[in-house]
């Protein structure tokens, strides 16, 4: 066991390499110029959000610092391969945790790092890190380890806050299900217990740091800033107006995008409704997981 578990992690270390031999060629204008400038600063002893400022979360930029003072220009670069990495391993032992067929656990092993390394992947920037933890907070649900899981879930919000809504998805899901059984007022309150202490430890950093006062402004900024955007293009924020620059995208990105998108969901849909017919309860964990995260991600 122990031998397999070394080699799935020397596999997923070497398709994350692959990927980024592939896909990972440095970038230094842009955000990506943006965020080297920054580690390079905290690395010479700025402060976050106060002496350099972007809207990224704490945590993005902490690891950033650290691999641009181990590997040097091509450290940021090289980090984005232990994400894809730690992104296999987790989606393989998320899925093996949901009883899904080996086939499927080998299969999400290699298709969650390719699909972060889809078109709209771009080396070095902040989505990767809060993606490839948030399984594991799922995983670790699944095996009762809810303080655990609430503090995996911290840590990923503390790379990307954006994406809460989807990473919780799968929790609430499993609360709603009832997966494990057991009390969920039990499994809730210690999950928020690990999700607080990651939070609290995060947030004591920054306040040591005297980081903290001007990163809860970023968030502020950060949550009127899609109605800001709207604004700035002389509209008038709302829910539809939202959902208008949606349909924009499908529009914008020609005849097929959207029909295959439909066709997704579609066969999605029927593989649901298969796999509850066929294996009754035990397939509700793997489908209130995938169909939470699917609508969380969709809005």
């Amino acid at each position: 066991m122990r031998a397999r578990h070394i080699g799935m992690v020397v596999g997923a270390l070497g398709l994350g390499l692959a990927l980024v031999l592939l896909r990972g060629e440095p970038r230094w204008n842009s955000d990506q110029g943006v965020f080297l400038s920054i580690a390079a600063r905290l690395l010479d002893g700025d402060r976050l959000y106060s002496d350099v400022i972007d809207n990224k979360e704490p945590l993005f930029f902490y690891t950033y610092a650290g691999a641009l003072w181990v590997g040097g220009w091509r450290g940021p670069a090289a980090l984005d391969g232990v994400w894809f990495a730690l992104a296999a391993v987790s989606s393989a032992l998320l899925l093996r945790e949901l009883k899904a067929p080996t086939s499927a656990v080998v299969a999400g092993f290699f298709i969650y790092p390719l699909v972060l390394t889809a078109s709209w992947y771009e080396p070095g920037l902040s989505m990767l890190g809060g993606l490839a933890i948030a399984p594991l907070a799922a995983w670790l649900w699944l095996r009762g380890q809810f303080a655990a899981s609430g503090a995996a879930l911290g840590i990923a919000l503390s790379f990307k806050l954006s994406l809460a809504f989807v990473a919780t998805a799968p929790m609430v899901a499993f609360v709603l299900i009832g997966a494990p059984t057991g009390s969920r007022a039990w499994h809730v309150g210690k999950a928020a217990l690990g999700l607080l202490a990651t939070l609290g430890a995060v947030a004591l950093v920054l306040a040591v740091r005297g980081e903290l006062g001007k990163y809860v402004e970023i968030i502020a900024f950060n949550i009127q800033y899609p109605d800001g955007a709207q604004r700035a293009m002389g509209g008038s924020p709302s829910l539809a107006s939202h959902f208008d620059i949606v349909r924009a995208f499908f529009v914008a990105s020609g005849k097929w995008q959207a029909p295959a998108a439909m066709l997704v969901v579609g066969v999605f849909v029927v593989a649901v409704l298969f796999g509850l017919a066929r294996s009754g309860r035990a397939f509700l964990p793997l489908a209130g997981a995938t169909t939470a995260t699917l609508i969380a991600a969709l809005g």
